[in-house]
């Protein structure tokens, strides 16, 4: 079974093309239980994408695609309320100062807004793939290793994403 966990939505302006109520339209007609929401840098589809699977009978999972401090982007999703509570004061943080369109946060900074997330190491522009790209395998090791201690073994899942390019 798949589960859709790294949706964007037209909210993250020039990555994602459709509505949230368009993704849990699509969900329910590939009989998916579930899909995430994970819009850059903020959870501005989530209450329409709530709402929308709730009608269409599919469970919505409400996430945001952080931006980190060396450009990479990491996907966390909401687990429980703690974890809602967690990442939108996490969000408020990057935000907080920033300029339009350049909130980031630090790695090592996300450790006390882990509890009640879930992380997925992000697709091509995920801190472990941009590591690996750059021929950096101990840094992609460090990281993945920062990752799980941070938000446990249970909610660290290394994200795989085919491309269909030639070297993958």
């Amino acid at each position: 079974m798949f589960i859709e966990l790294h949706a964007q939505s037209a909210f993250s302006f020039l990555e994602g093309a459709e509505h949230p109520e368009a993704f849990a339209a699509e969900a329910a007609r590939l009989e998916m239980p579930a899909v995430a929401l994970v819009d850059r840098d903020g959870v501005y589809g989530a209450p329409r994408l709530t709402r929308a699977a709730a009608n269409a009978g599919v469970k919505p999972i409400v996430g945001s695609e952080i931006t980190l401090a060396d450009g990479s982007r990491l996907p966390l999703l909401v687990e429980d309320r703690e974890g809602y509570q967690n990442l939108c004061r996490l969000i408020t943080r990057m935000k907080l100062g920033a300029p339009k369109g350049a909130a980031a946060i630090a790695l090592d900074d996300l450790e006390p807004y882990a509890a009640g997330l879930v992380c997925l190491t992000g697709g091509a522009r995920g801190p472990l793939a941009l590591r690996l790209a750059a021929g950096d395998v101990d840094g992609a090791r460090r990281a993945l290793a920062r990752l799980v201690a941070m938000f446990g073994r249970s909610s660290c899942f290394v994200e795989i994403q085919r491309h269909f390019l030639r070297d993958q």
